[in-house]
């Protein structure tokens, strides 16, 4: 299990760090760039506002790449290069 909650306030400074405006800030999430569920963490370095079309677009990374890192498919390392090469692209 882990603390996914991002206390607003933070959720707030970084839409302003990425200049999202207030308006916008519907069509965004705010995501975990590396997910909790294969080493990533709630800092602030850690999250970024992520189009909610894009995040859609997909859908089943996360889990798929914790999956094979939690049945030995996968190094953890080698499950963070992967999320950052499709967040990237």
């Amino acid at each position: 299990y882990c603390e996914r909650n991002v206390e607003t306030q933070l959720k707030a400074k970084i839409y302003a760090q990425y200049r999202i405006p207030e308006s916008e800030r519907r069509n965004y999430t705010i995501d975990h760039f590396i997910p909790l569920s294969i080493g990533g963490s709630n800092s602030e370095a850690n999250l970024w506002p992520e189009h909610k079309r894009i995040k859609e677009s997909r859908m089943n990374l996360e889990i798929n790449i914790y999956k094979a890192v939690r049945d030995g498919q996968m190094t953890q390392e080698q499950a963070v290069a992967e999320i950052i090469e499709a967040k990237m692209n």
